[in-house]
């Protein structure tokens, strides 16, 4: 998977969980919105400084790049 990809799956789960909490809000589904919010911002914040790297040393390996996310 792409880091495009990554994120989009995961801001797809937010947008559908919000229309879940929408029907019935409850405390379970605003603690899962809350935390795939800080899931989501991790997620950009470590691609961006992915993108950094990436141009500083060039391209780098989908292997390199899980690499460095396990490094976090």
């Amino acid at each position: 998977m792409t880091p495009e990809e990554i994120f989009e799956a995961f801001n797809n789960a937010w947008r559908a969980l919000c229309v879940v909490y929408s029907k019935s809000p409850d405390a379970s589904t605003q603690n899962a919105l809350n935390m795939l919010a800080k899931i989501i911002g991790q997620v950009k914040h470590q691609h961006n400084e992915v993108l950094k790297e990436k141009d500083k040393a060039g391209q780098m390996s989908i292997e390199e790049w899980l690499e460095w996310l396990n490094e976090e």
